[in-house]
């Protein structure tokens, strides 16, 4: 998992993840690493998602730090 190498870096500030669905790992897949990323820096989250993984998204990560640029596709 990539997280915990991101969280070492000294002065990090945010880390910024771009969605590339159907190609990458689905957001169920990548919710654990988002939700250890979301508890300690700012995260930021772009790409196309579905309705049910936005909801997903605001349902399990905390809104402090977080930023959606997102578009919803059926």
């Amino acid at each position: 998992m990539i997280a915990p190498v991101l969280l070492a870096v000294r002065g990090l500030r945010a880390v910024q993840v771009s969605l590339d669905l159907p190609a990458g790992p689905g957001v169920g897949a990548l919710l654990p690493t988002f939700q250890l990323l979301n508890d300690q820096l700012p995260l930021i989250l772009t790409g196309a998602l579905d309705r049910t993984e936005l909801d997903l998204l605001l349902a399990k990560l905390k809104p402090a730090g977080l930023c959606l640029q997102v578009s919803i596709h059926p």
